[in-house]
Parts: C-alpha cells; sequence; structure tokens
C-alpha cells in the first residue's frame, strides 16, 4: 500500500516501508482500534518529515483537513471486529499464511474449516467465543464512526416515522421495531450477518468467579476468565482425571497464570454419593491404570449389583437394544445410551424409547449428567475418538447412579 496526496501544495508519497513503520511505532502503545487519531497523528508527521516545505503547522492543518486523508485513513486504519478476522480465516489459504510457524498444515485446515462450517450455520462456537475475547482484548472495541449533522429532510423523514408508532428501528442482523403495544424481531436469514450481529465490548470485572468442570477449560478460555478476575476471589471446582483437553500440562500453566499471584486453598472432596459403590469400582479400575494420580473419592452407596461388561459377537445395535429393555425393567428412572460416533447411526433409533426415558448421546455431552442407568457403547472407541482420550471414558463410566451396561464389539 502507497499513501499519495496533494498537501498545502505538496505531492506527498509514503511507500509501504514507511506505513509499516508508522503502524509498528502507534501499535506500541494503543490498541488498532483505540488508535486512529494516533495513527493519523503519526501519518501527519511522516508525511511532514517527507516534504518540509512551508509551515508545519500551516501543513499538518491542510493534512488534517484533507478528504484524500480521510479516504486513505478509511481503508489503512479501518476499525475491525475480532470477528471479521476469525472468518476470514474459512479461506484455507490464508489460514496457511497467517499461522505459518506456529500451526502445520493440516491444523491450519482445521482452523479453515471450523470457520466455513460457522459460516454454513451462522453459529459460533464456545471455543470461537474464547478466541474473539482474546482479540477484542488486543484490538480494543469497535468506535462508531462520526456522525454528520442530520439535515433538515432527515429529521423529517424520523418525524413521518413516528407518526406511524415507531419511536426506533435498528439495521442489522437482528433487527427490532418498537410499536405502540407490540415489539417485533426480524432475524437474518444470512448466516454471515447472524455471526456478525451485535457489539462486541470490552470484558467486565467481576467481585468473585465461580468455574465448574474447570478441568475442561481451553488455556484460551483461561485467558478469558481472567481478565474478567483480575481482583476477584474465585472459586474453582474440577478433576483432572475428568479433563477432555488433551494437553493437560498446557492447560494447568494457563490456569496457573490466570491465578496470577492470588492465594490458592485447596479442599479434596472425598465422598461420592452419585454412583453405586460397585459402579464406580469398575470406573476407577479403568482410570488408574493409566492415570495413577488420579483424585478417587469414596463412593457410600451400594446396591448390590454389579455392572455388567459383555463382548457382543453379534449386532451391537440388537444387544444395546436388550440392555435397554432390561434396565427399563429395573430403573424407574433415565437411562442414557452413551455412544462413540461411529456407532450412532445404528443406534439413533432407541433416542426416545421407553416414553421418552430413553437418550442416546455421545460422550462428551454427558459432563455434568447423571442417569439412573447407562448402556456405555464400545468404550475402546470412545476413548480412541476423544481429546481427552480414557479421561473421557472414565466420565462416561460415572454418570450412571444404579445400574450399569458396558457392550464391546467382538
Amino acid at each position: 500500500m502507497t499513501f499519495r496526496a496533494f498537501i498545502a501544495g505538496n505531492a506527498v508519497r509514503l511507500d509501504d516501508d514507511v506505513l509499516r513503520r508508522v503502524r509498528t511505532e502507534v501499535l506500541r502503545g494503543h490498541q488498532h482500534n483505540l488508535a486512529t487519531d494516533a495513527a493519523r497523528s503519526a501519518l501527519a508527521e511522516a508525511a511532514w518529515r517527507s516534504v518540509r516545505q512551508g509551515e508545519r503547522d500551516d501543513f499538518l492543518d491542510a493534512f488534517d483537513a484533507s478528504r484524500d486523508v480521510d479516504d486513505f485513513m478509511a481503508s489503512w486504519w479501518r476499525q475491525l471486529d475480532p470477528r471479521e478476522l476469525l472468518l476470514s480465516l474459512a479461506d484455507t489459504d490464508h489460514a496457511y499464511g497467517v499461522s505459518r510457524g506456529v500451526l502445520d498444515h493440516e491444523e491450519a485446515a482445521a482452523v479453515a474449516y471450523s470457520f466455513r462450517e460457522a459460516l454454513e450455520t451462522g453459529q459460533w462456537s464456545v471455543s470461537d467465543a474464547a478466541l474473539a475475547d482474546d482479540l477484542l482484548a488486543r484490538l480494543g472495541p469497535v468506535q462508531d464512526a462520526e456522525r454528520e449533522d442530520s439535515g433538515f429532510y432527515d429529521i423529517e423523514e424520523l418525524d413521518d416515522l413516528a407518526a406511524y408508532g415507531v419511536s426506533d428501528v435498528r439495521a442489522g442482523a437482528r433487527r427490532v421495531a418498537w410499536g405502540a403495544d407490540s415489539r417485533a424481531e426480524v432475524t437474518s436469514a444470512d448466516a454471515r450477518e447472524r455471526l456478525m450481529a451485535g457489539r462486541l465490548e470490552r470484558a467486565s470485572g467481576y467481585a468473585h468467579v465461580l468455574v465448574d468442570e474447570a478441568q475442561d477449560l481451553s488455556p484460551m478460555q483461561w485467558r478469558m476468565v481472567a481478565r474478567r478476575g483480575r481482583s476477584a476471589s474465585w472459586t474453582v471446582v474440577g478433576d483432572a482425571a475428568q479433563a477432555s483437553w488433551p494437553d493437560l500440562a498446557e492447560a494447568t500453566r494457563a490456569r496457573e497464570e490466570a491465578f496470577a499471584s492470588l492465594e490458592r486453598r485447596a479442599f479434596h472432596m472425598d465422598t461420592n454419593y452419585r454412583n453405586a459403590r460397585e459402579i464406580f469400582d469398575h470406573a476407577r479400575d479403568v482410570i488408574l491404570p493409566l492415570v495413577p494420580d488420579a483424585d478417587i473419592p469414596d463412593a457410600v452407596r451400594e446396591t448390590g449389583v454389579q455392572p455388567v461388561d459383555r463382548v457382543v459377537d453379534g449386532s451391537l445395535a440388537e444387544a444395546a437394544a436388550d440392555a435397554v429393555e432390561v434396565l427399563l425393567g429395573e430403573v424407574d428412572g433415565s437411562i442414557a445410551v452413551i455412544t462413540p460416533r461411529r456407532w450412532a447411526d445404528r443406534l439413533g433409533a432407541l433416542d426416545g424409547a421407553g416414553g421418552g426415558r430413553v437418550q442416546v448421546i455421545d460422550p462428551l455431552s454427558t459432563k455434568g449428567l447423571e442417569w439412573d442407568a447407562t448402556v456405555v457403547i464400545d468404550p475402546d472407541a470412545v476413548t480412541e475418538e476423544s481429546p481427552g482420550g480414557v479421561r473421557v471414558l472414565y466420565v462416561v463410566l460415572t454418570r450412571a447412579a444404579h445400574r450399569m451396561h458396558v457392550l464391546r464389539p467382538a
């Protein structure tokens, strides 16, 4: 990019190297979205240094009044919405370029695919929210453009609109019109408009921060929470043995950075009331050989019924249906069929069985939930497909309160 303009009788030309130096200098002390005035001033000084003709103050006044400068600034230093930058990564070549040296090609392609999916569905993921929040902290909130004074015609239009009982109309992906007696909302059919709806605001501080299932927060999510808890007290509840984040050490470092210099006090929950002892002993025997430092509480409730754990020679779907039928007769409440992706299509017909008491669900979605009974399908596949590996399997094996069947394909 090159800046060209005619200022105070001088032809000014600033090449890309000069513009990069100006940008770097400004961003040392400013967030991008809050630095428009500083960038314009630094650009004016660079322009003056390139000509040094006439009076400096006259030159700078002319620079400030120039429409050419206005047009250049609108392009060179436009406001950046973090969501716009994230969506630009949907282009695979762009994702490769900006992530070079950080991600390999396979990882960059996965990032691009993720944002293409967002553009197709019009929905952000939980992980996307943490990324947008981090970018917002770096860029600063998007600033509104200065509004020009309204003319007489504009005022007449607004008066005429009010005569029809509408006091406010807002454009965007989610338009709201207030009438005398009703409120109507219109949601855009365009996926990108839905993704860009509303405004991202600077994070507020909290007096107390409560984090549950803390073992599942990604490093970026810890950064997001930390921005809201710099001066707060914290209550953090988690179990490392149930972590679904693949790099536990990385997440632990991010958590410690979030706590900064705050005093830590640790408490151990040593009693398990959820699972029958027979079920929890089964889960304990799975996790301890692979995660020897797992924090295992003592299950105090007994049923006298051991979990069923068997290899299925025939149809896994038929075996699952048989197990569900048995459990419907043994418990009065809810039953979950927990299945990895590879078996989900074949087991979908069980969802809603038993008058709605049966739910077919994937392993990661069972976090924080419990059922009276569970049917766990192909535990080796659960471990293989899950980012947290055996830790996610441990979660799956601790969702049943009274009865559990584990079915393994031959």
